[in-house]
């Protein structure tokens, strides 16, 4: 007979998320709820130029103008392409790490292995191929998003080379 775990025990082996894990991985899903343009959108108007975090900065400090041209600069745009595209990867790590049996480990150290070696001979054979996956989903989604990079930012950030 098969027993079945009672609802909300976790599997044997599976490490319990704390609660502000739990509020990041849920901060993490709200990314890859919404279109990419809302994003887009929410990211100009707390980051941008006439922006949430440049009109507190101002009203902080007096200034004429804000600390953080984000979008006028290449910096920005990365920022704003690691922030959207972060989640596509961190959800399937999650998910991989989360499968990772906690008994491999606690060998690992009894045999005495340092937590370096650990992390190196026993979690990252098994995130490779997940952060591999990963990295390629998000190539494809930045070609994909391109468009709406070049349409967004400023005139002076070089997205498309020219002669």
């Amino acid at each position: 007979m098969i027993r079945r775990p009672a609802p909300g025990a976790r599997r044997p082996g599976a490490p319990a998320l704390r609660c502000g894990a739990k509020a990041v991985a849920e901060f993490v899903d709200v990314f890859l709820s919404f279109p990419s343009f809302l994003i887009t959108l929410a990211l100009l108007f707390v980051h941008g130029n006439a922006g949430l975090a440049n009109g507190v900065w101002t009203g902080v400090t007096g200034g004429a103008e804000g600390a953080v041209p984000l979008p006028d600069h290449t910096v920005g745009v990365l920022l704003a392409e690691i922030t959207y595209f972060t989640p596509f990867v961190m959800r399937p790590l999650h998910a991989a790490l989360s499968q990772l049996d906690t008994a491999q480990l606690e060998v690992a150290s009894s045999l005495g292995a340092r937590p370096a070696q650990i992390v190196r001979r026993v979690i990252l054979p098994g995130a490779l191929p997940v952060l591999a996956a990963g990295g390629s989903l998000v190539l494809v989604l930045c070609l994909d998003e391109f468009g709406i990079v070049l349409f967004t930012s400023a005139k002076d950030v070089t997205t498309l080379p020219r002669s």
